[in-house]
């Protein structure tokens, strides 16, 4: 997806495809009840295989700071072969998101699967450490759109 806009709370950016969301904006939303809590992504990434990629967006939304998590590893069904991921790469990350941003799911760690960042700014972005990795300039080259999608360009044709 590319130059959209994606609104939700709960895991709604999910699933185990490869997917790239570039230039664009991710609004994040209170839940029904009004109160802020959300995780953005739920990646059930078959092993081997690319997950999430976010590139060149904004995160936003009017929810309240350090209320949302980037994602969490969805093991559908309890499947330990997969091994989830996102990364979350040159995105302006606003207040919302958490200073420890990967959490676990389902008695899953987000540590034993692969999540992490790459050069985010706003207040909601980080320093490295071990709440929060940061790709190498060596590792960022292959977690780019077009490593993650190979030679398929997609077209609105």
């Amino acid at each position: 997806m590319r130059n959209s806009y994606v609104v939700g709370n709960v895991d709604f950016i999910f699933g185990r495809a490869t997917a790239v969301i570039d230039k664009s904006v991710i609004t994040l939303k209170k839940r029904w009840n009004g109160t802020s809590a959300g995780y953005v992504t739920a990646p059930s990434t078959a092993a081997n295989r690319k997950g999430i990629l976010i590139a060149d967006s904004t995160v936003n939304g009017d929810v309240s700071s350090a209320s949302f998590y980037l994602g969490r590893p969805w093991h559908a069904g309890g499947d330990t072969t997969l091994d989830p991921q996102t990364t979350v790469r040159d995105t302006s990350l606003s207040a919302a998101i958490k200073s420890t941003p990967w959490t676990d799911m389902s008695g899953f760690s987000w540590k034993d699967d692969r999540f992490a960042e790459y050069k985010n700014t706003g207040a909601g972005s980080g320093a490295a450490s071990s709440d929060r990795p940061q790709l190498t300039d060596a590792q960022a080259t292959g977690q780019e759109i077009a490593y993650w999608l190979g030679d398929w360009t997609p077209s609105t044709a």
